[in-house]
């Protein structure tokens, strides 16, 4: 029979056992990795709800025809098809476009609150109402805490006022025009959430988008954080699945493009749903926690309406103790348009190259010069007062622009002038070779008037093997073809056997392996889309390039 001295011993010692185990079960509640509605999703969209203004009415269908234009009206005004647009209405089904393994990802439970900051002049009535829709259908009520939409002083007031109706809405007006950057500071200013998520006016978020950028927040408090961006045609408005093994670089005119990831990247990753560290992220769209965002010094309050902010901001971000990264599991669908709708007060390339001189000036030392080199016209031109970033930049004690090439961004190639020869490449009826669209991750190369050619689109023969035009080259299909393969620009490479070419004393331009010639002849490639091909070598007169030093 036990004492009642070892009952009590037993008890005690069964008493610290519930004690630990409840213990342990409040600490994996406040630190677990969880899956929303448990275990794997389900095929079908869950829509949430948010509070009692859900239940009220909201007529997206009038408020959307209160703006109804022609299909020719819509272009003219928006830069898209807003006849389209109006038509799909306030909220529509998307497809899912992650990859499937992001449907078994787990993430944490204590993720912070976040406001959505959207900003907003002049937008179109049906793609900023399913901008909010999207937000609040496929976010969980616990995580948003508002979204702030900034007026830029749009000309019609309703547009943002008849939204208040509709959950969580809040809504700030700038008096006059502001710009996207300090409108974003001024959205900032009026939100409480732990986290801000940036989204531009014209984007329909998809499944689950919200939970994978915040969990890397809490992770990490100074990071920036992106989702996948798919496209949304401008035409049709179709959804369509981004790329998710790009992430954000530029070139030497300081330029945006999207890189693909080297194949060390690639090895290194440990699925296809691994983050993806980016030296520059787009700049629309974006999560960043409300405390870094602040340290960070916020967004330069000298820049004006639009341009530069996206690179300023990675530099900073990189330079002074943060990272960035895209993350394939929350995906977010964007307008991609061709051209602005809105004025610049002072001109588009005048506010563009003013706000890029500002970020030349405080971020990029003395690699200034070759920004300066391609863009000479910008020299001259005034950026206002940059003393309080220079200050910013010191009281973070920021990296030097070296550091940053060196350890984020080693895959920009650096001029190396000693070993470089600058010119055009002309053909006969005072044909150059150019560039025939935006250089992104891949440029298409076509001939083009040579009186249509600026100094600053000058190429480079490098080592006698590379044609370089800014920090892109000279790019054949596929090396070992020994047919004729469309040519085009992408990111310069150390040892690309597909970007070695000669240029022999005879005019022409012959790839080394290949053992094939770039023709003058314009010729569709694989997608279509017009551009220079190489053909066997031979005398016509398409083939021969007089290069003409500058």
């Amino acid at each position: 029979m036990l004492t009642s001295w070892t009952k009590v011993k037993r008890l005690t010692r069964l008493s610290k056992i519930i004690l630990y185990a409840i213990a342990a079960m409040i600490l994996l509640l406040n630190y677990r990795l969880i899956s929303y509605g448990g275990g794997e999703e389900s095929d079908h969209e869950l829509i949430f709800h948010h509070g009692s203004k859900s239940n009220q009415t909201f007529n997206a269908k009038q408020y959307i025809l209160k703006s109804k234009g022609s299909q020719s009206q819509g272009y003219l005004k928006h830069r898209f098809n807003q006849f389209k647009s109006d038509i799909i209405g306030g909220y529509r089904h998307i497809p899912d476009s992650r990859n499937p393994l992001c449907k078994n990802r787990k993430y944490r439970y204590d993720l912070p609150s976040v406001s959505v900051v959207i900003i907003f002049h002049n937008e179109a009535r049906s793609t900023l109402l399913r901008t909010i829709q999207s937000v609040l259908d496929r976010t969980p009520p616990h995580l948003l805490l508002e979204i702030v939409l900034v007026d830029d002083n749009s000309e019609d007031v309703s547009t943002g006022k008849e939204l208040l109706a509709l959950p969580k809405v809040k809504l700030v007006r700038n008096k006059k025009r502001e710009g996207l950057i300090r409108s974003r500071v001024y959205g900032v200013n009026q939100s409480q959430g732990k986290a801000i998520l940036f989204l531009d006016s014209h984007c329909e978020v998809n499944k689950r988008w919200a939970e994978p950028l915040l969990h890397e927040i809490v992770l990490n408090p100074k990071v920036i954080v992106s989702p996948v961006l798919d496209n949304i045609d401008l035409h049709t408005f179709d959804y369509q699945e981004g790329a998710e093994d790009v992430r954000g670089g530029f070139d030497w005119s300081l330029t945006f493009r999207w890189d693909y990831m080297t194949e060390d990247m690639v090895f290194k990753r440990v699925d296809s749903t691994s983050a993806i560290k980016t030296p520059t992220i787009a700049g629309g769209i974006y999560a960043i926690s409300r405390k870094w965002f602040k340290d960070l010094g916020e967004y330069d309050m000298g820049q004006n309406i639009w341009g530069g902010e996206n690179l300023e901001l990675s530099f900073r971000a990189w330079m002074c103790g943060g990272e960035m990264k895209i993350i394939p599991c929350s995906r977010v669908g964007h307008v991609f348009r061709i051209e602005h709708p809105y004025t610049f007060p002072e001109g588009t390339s005048r506010t563009y190259y003013r706000n890029l001189r500002r970020v030349v000036e405080v971020w990029l030392d003395d690699y200034k010069f070759y920004f300066y080199q391609i863009r000479k016209l910008t020299e001259t031109l005034e950026y206002g007062n940059i003393e309080s970033r220079k200050q910013l930049r010191k009281k973070l004690h920021c990296q030097p622009f070296k550091w940053y090439l060196d350890t984020v961004y080693p895959e920009l190639h650096v001029p190396n002038h000693d070993n470089a020869t600058y010119g055009f490449f002309k053909q006969q009826h005072e044909m150059c070779l150019a560039t025939a669209t935006e250089r992104t991750i891949v440029a298409l190369i076509q001939l083009k008037p040579c009186s249509q050619i600026s100094s600053a689109h000058k190429w480079a023969i490098v080592y006698e093997k590379l044609i370089r035009l800014y920090d892109f080259c000279l790019t054949l299909d596929h090396y070992r073809a020994t047919k004729s393969q469309a040519v085009n620009l992408q990111s310069c490479r150390n040892d690309d056997p597909r970007q070695e070419w000669e240029y022999l004393k005879t005019g022409h331009l012959k790839h080394r392996i290949s053992k094939m010639c770039l023709d003058g002849k314009i010729r569709p490639n694989s997608n279509n889309e017009e551009t220079l091909v190489t053909a066997l070598c031979s005398n016509s007169s398409s083939q021969l390039w007089q290069f003409v030093n500058l």
